[in-house]
């Protein structure tokens, strides 16, 4: 036997970007994007489009929808986490954000 272990994780619950939770996403997103974090860490998908395509369907629809508004050199927000140990010009992690710019 190799001491291979199997276990299904749960993803994180959406993150809330609707009208009444927004003047807190600011704090909140660290503490959400944590939780992706190891959940992707702990699948061990480690395909950088494939993390981004699991990060969009986890975050949920409120976020998407302002993903989708984004120009595409506004994608760059998709950016190596602060917490990765490497660098890569793609990540699953929404990392930064522009605070000047109208919501």
């Amino acid at each position: 036997m190799t001491g291979v272990v199997t276990m299904s994780l749960s993803s994180p619950a959406p993150f809330d970007y609707d009208d009444e939770s927004r003047s807190t996403a600011g704090l909140r997103w660290p503490i959400w994007l944590r939780k992706f974090e190891t959940f992707i860490l702990g699948s061990g998908v480690t395909n950088e489009d494939q993390k981004v395509a699991i990060l969009l369907h986890v975050v949920g629809e409120s976020v998407v929808n302002v993903y989708d508004t984004l120009a595409l050199s506004d994608k760059k927000y998709l950016t190596t986490s602060p917490h990765s140990k490497t660098k890569s010009t793609k990540s699953s992690s929404l990392v930064s954000c522009d605070r000047e710019r109208p919501r």
